[in-house]
């Protein structure tokens, strides 16, 4: 597996749940999936937090075909990866989807736990 099956959250931490980053800009798997993960950034940067607090994610792949869909899952954990490559990297459920709002081919979200 590329991600850990399950985190444990800090009793003190506060719960933030974040749902529907999209990418703002047109282009391959990578491009959008790093666009995508910006937008969860700052979201979660709004909330006191920042990427290390993501205790889950969870990626929405359109699907295409399945060689598109196969090069498209490879990209975003190859980015995944690379975004959360220490020990503290949050859950990740990646699902095929038929469609993205948008027309796009990823969307994001997850949840955080921030401590005080």
């Amino acid at each position: 597996p590329i991600a850990p099956a399950g985190v444990a959250v800090a009793a003190d931490a506060k719960m933030v749940f974040l749902a529907g980053s999209i990418s703002s800009v047109e282009g391959d798997m990578t491009a959008q999936a790093t666009s995508a993960l910006e937008a969860l950034e700052a979201r979660v940067e709004q909330v006191g937090g920042t990427l290390g607090d993501l205790v889950h994610l969870r990626a929405y792949i359109a699907e295409g075909d399945s060689k598109t869909l196969d090069t498209r899952i490879a990209a975003w954990e190859a980015l995944y990866r690379e975004t959360f490559s220490g020990k503290n990297a949050p859950a990740l459920t990646t699902l095929p989807v038929d469609s993205i709002v948008g027309e796009g081919m990823i969307e994001l979200e997850g949840a955080a736990a921030i401590r005080p």
